[in-house]
């Protein structure tokens, strides 16, 4: 069943996050609890809920047009930073950072991060998060004790 209103914890978070824009320190500010990663993980599931991304979603937009800000605006005045310092050697710096800025926008750079660690579920929040199943993205079993077993 499609959740229709958010619990005043994920309405915390949602303010915190419009705040902060991280979502980690959103879910501490919100009351989630737990150590550095376990935020992390509360504020990404959090951002991955359809209401919840809809509001924020929303909420920059409305900040934005309050600004009078849009895309191509941005991108205007960082390609003008670019003209701007990019040949002048003591200022280049400004002009590659303008540069790399628009780059990642038009998807030109793709950050990859590699994270190291292991997550503890047990059986209960696997069942309540992905369904009963044997078989979770074709990857790991979900044997009865909560461990994943190689395919």
């Amino acid at each position: 069943m499609a959740q229709t209103k958010l619990s005043p914890k994920q309405e915390r978070f949602v303010q915190e996050f419009l705040v902060c824009l991280n979502s980690a320190e959103a879910a501490r500010r919100a009351g989630y609890s737990g150590d550095a990663h376990a935020l992390a993980v509360t504020g990404s599931r959090n951002l991955q809920i359809p209401k919840i991304a809809t509001i924020v979603r929303k909420k920059q937009d409305e900040f934005a047009a309050g600004l009078d800000l849009n895309v191509q605006y941005v991108l205007h005045r960082l390609k003008g930073a670019v003209d701007q310092y990019i040949d002048i050697p003591e200022h280049a710096q400004h002009g590659l950072r303008a540069l790399e800025d628009i780059a990642k926008y038009l998807g030109m750079f793709v950050e990859k991060r590699e994270i190291v660690g292991e997550v503890k579920l047990s059986r209960v929040e696997i069942v309540k998060d992905y369904g009963d199943t044997q078989v979770i993205d074709g990857i790991a079993k979900v044997v009865e004790d909560g461990n994943s077993t190689p395919n």
